[in-house]
């Protein structure tokens, strides 16, 4: 089979990460990557030999999908243009700055019958599988969520709920569809004009209590999930890709560990876009869920917004 010719617009951190990942497979050829700093282009050049544009124009005609990592502030006009020309779209978090942006490129993928794929990465972190196996077959009373690294200060057009938060959110939402309650949240800025620190608090239908802490103002890097049960404790550490158990047995704790070290996610990621561009099949991160992370991210910024403003009146 022919291989796919691809793109990427983007050439930052992540942008370099999704070249990296198409120039590594066989199943499709990168054909230029589109990035408007000249002042990376030596350096693109030297790193990855491939042709390098200013605009998106010079690269329409000569690929089939594109990934899309620029900041999320450019993300819906690009898309949308991608979208109308028939080109298949895999667009880095968040899809879009807001809920009916991300409903239009839902409906223009569909009346086009393109691939719309969402960047959720830790959808094939490993310990997600095992993390949505354990809250299949039991209920925790509570789950204590953690996201922290120190402010990048490239990230200018996003809060922390949509640059760390909102990956947590995915899961959430994945893992209990339409079941969850936003009860309240909080934010403080630290190191931008938006909020950098945000913490919110949720229900599960069934009585699980959550609560998210995002933080892009701390010098560690974390990823952890706490689940809470009566007779044990579970910790997800997706950064580490390991789970541990505690229990208490005849009076005594005892802790289990694994440690799943697998395949690069981003690499699972690319795979699950191209093989649906081939086989016509549903990405695991198709618009539709990424609007349903869009949709809670928008209200717990809401919420924020409301605290922030009533504390000003004070």
């Amino acid at each position: 089979m022919k291989p796919l010719n691809v793109g990427v617009i983007g050439a930052g951190i992540m942008g370099q990460k999704h070249i990296k990942t198409y120039l590594s497979k066989k199943n499709c050829l990168l054909v230029g990557v589109v990035e408007k700093d000249i002042s990376k282009y030596e350096s693109l050049q030297e790193s990855f030999n491939v042709p390098i544009y200013k605009d998106i124009y010079c690269l329409l005609d000569n690929v089939e999908a594109v990934s899309i990592a620029t900041p999320a502030s450019t993300h819906y006009e690009l898309a949308k243009f991608l979208l109308e020309n028939k080109k298949h779209v895999l667009l880095e978090k968040p899809m879009t700055y807001t809920v009916n942006q991300a409903n239009d490129l839902i409906k223009i993928a569909k009346d086009n019958n393109i691939i719309l794929a969402v960047g959720h990465i830790e959808r094939f972190n490993p310990v997600f599988g095992v993390l949505y196996r354990i809250l299949s077959e039991e209920q925790p009373f509570f789950i204590e969520i953690h996201r922290e690294g120190p402010y990048d200060p490239r990230i200018f057009d996003v809060d922390v709920i949509m640059d760390f938060m909102i990956h947590d959110l995915d899961l959430l939402t994945h893992l209990y569809n339409d079941r969850l309650l936003l009860k309240s949240a909080y934010g403080i800025n630290i190191f931008s004009e938006k909020s950098d620190i945000v913490s919110a608090q949720l229900f599960e239908k069934n009585g699980t209590m959550i609560n998210i802490t995002s933080n892009r103002a701390s010098e560690q890097r974390k990823r952890k999930w706490k689940l809470l049960f009566h007779n044990k404790t579970i910790e997800i550490d997706l950064l580490n890709r390991k789970i541990s158990y505690f229990e208490q047995k005849d009076g005594l704790a005892h802790i289990i560990s694994d440690y799943y070290n697998s395949i690069d996610p981003l690499i699972l990621e690319i795979n699950n876009f191209l093989d649906c561009i081939t086989n016509g099949s549903k990405p695991t991160v198709d618009g539709i869920q990424g609007l349903n992370a869009l949709s809670l991210s928008e209200q717990i910024q809401l919420i924020v917004s409301r605290q922030n403003n009533s504390l000003m009146v004070i």
